[in-house]
């Protein structure tokens, strides 16, 4: 038996993602952070730390949502959501995540919940430094390595959704993948994987050149003045 407890707008969220997105039968727990669930002494004997989310497998509590992420993952690798164990993929696939859990997410933490690292009255101070932390975050010039920044114009995608609804964001990330890809097979005037992939080895063998309203083989026209230098010299050779 697998319980999730987790809460709206909290770390829990990328969790349940993750159950939806491997498919895992689990039962979800949702907790009142306003009314202080998580601060109750019945969950207080499964996280200590008094956050979320907290996975429950069999009776043995897990806690830190990254280290959640990271066994389901390696629970059904069938899945193929990370790279094979010992690649170098796998050493940017760990960086990434680490990254995420120690330096991202408590810069956010601190912007959301400014009176913890120094009591409320000093949560301004605390909130101004968070924004610093996150702006740092957001622009550092080295990266981890394999990252991937989300293009500029990407970035409203998600614009309005609810961010505490998992269902709603596979949804809205399968309608993504649909708007982005959706123009690219139109281009190519293909259906399908096999589609995608004839066009590609049709442009890396035969790369076409519009000329005059016609397509014509940059190979099949080429002249002299397109000839490799050895292929220049053997014809004045002759």
């Amino acid at each position: 038996m697998i319980t999730l407890y987790s809460a709206p707008s909290s770390a829990g969220l990328v969790v349940h993602w993750l159950f939806i997105e491997l498919e895992i039968p689990h039962t979800l727990h949702k907790l009142d952070l306003a009314a202080g669930d998580h601060k109750q002494p019945a969950y207080l004997a499964l996280n200590p730390a008094g956050v979320v989310p907290t996975l429950v497998i069999d009776g043995q509590p897990v806690t830190e949502a990254a280290a959640i992420a990271l066994h389901l993952v390696d629970a059904y690798p069938a899945r193929g959501f990370a790279p094979a164990p010992g690649t170098l993929a796998r050493a940017a696939y760990y960086q990434w995540m680490f990254f995420l859990a120690n330096t991202m997410q408590p810069a956010f933490r601190g912007w959301f919940y400014p009176a913890e690292p120094a009591g409320e009255a000093n949560a301004d101070a605390a909130k101004l430094q968070a924004r610093a932390d996150r702006g740092s975050v957001g622009t550092a010039r080295h990266p981890p390595r394999g990252a991937r920044p989300v293009p500029a114009r990407r970035q409203d995608l998600h614009a309005g959704l609810p961010v505490d609804d998992a269902h709603a964001v596979v949804a809205q990330h399968a309608k993504d993948r649909a708007r982005v890809a959706g123009p690219r097979a139109a281009r190519r005037g293909d259906e399908g994987a096999a589609g995608v992939q004839g066009s590609l080895r049709a442009r890396r063998s035969d790369r076409l050149d519009v000329s005059g309203g016609r397509r014509r083989s940059r190979r099949a026209t080429a002249g002299p003045q397109h000839a490799s230098a050895p292929a220049r010299a053997r014809g004045a050779q002759r």
